[in-house]
């Protein structure tokens, strides 16, 4: 996700800011839960997509996911099998 950076002085847009998210409000874009937040999703759900979609995920929402997973769980570990 990113912000829109404007002037401070005249309010005229210049670029796209990047913004960090809180990793359980990162966005689904694909399947049955496509459009939900990772924190609308069943955990067992998001770990499976971990296990074998991988390849679906951008680099930040592979990072967001396994981040919200570990905090779902009170853990360092993602919870993911095949790793």
């Amino acid at each position: 996700p990113h912000l829109r950076g404007s002037c401070s002085e005249c309010g005229r847009w210049l670029t796209w800011v990047p913004h960090e998210i809180d990793p359980g409000d990162e966005k689904m874009y694909f399947g049955k839960h496509g459009g939900k937040t990772y924190s609308e999703i069943p955990i067992d759900y998001l770990r499976w997509v971990l296990d074998n979609c991988e390849h679906n995920l951008s680099s930040r929402q592979k990072n967001n996911l396994i981040a919200y997973l570990q905090r779902a769980s009170g853990t360092t570990e993602a919870g993911h099998g095949n790793r």
